[in-house]
């Protein structure tokens, strides 16, 4: 009884673990469709959040989520057009 217990909650842990992949991956993905051409995304990461070049590598990584604060930053800084704002 308890093994499947386990089995569940770690079959949720991975559905959850994929599904906060996904969100990061299309995250990452428009913001880089969004990005002047020429421009690299950890350095606009790096002057919008005012972040170190360390902490930016950890949010693309998945390592550390980013804040819907800092969401809302990158979408008013690269969403001009509400209608495709990043959230």
């Amino acid at each position: 009884h308890s093994t499947s217990r386990r089995q569940r909650q770690m079959c949720i842990r991975d559905r959850y673990k994929a599904m906060k992949d996904s969100i990061v991956n299309e995250l990452i993905t428009a913001m880089k469709d969004r990005l002047p051409p020429g421009q690299n995304l950890a350095n606009f990461l790096t002057d919008t959040l005012c972040i170190g070049r360390e902490a930016v590598y950890r949010r693309l990584r998945g390592e550390v989520a980013f804040t819907i604060d800092e969401v809302a930053q990158i979408s008013c800084k690269l969403g001009s057009d509400h209608r495709k704002s990043l959230v």
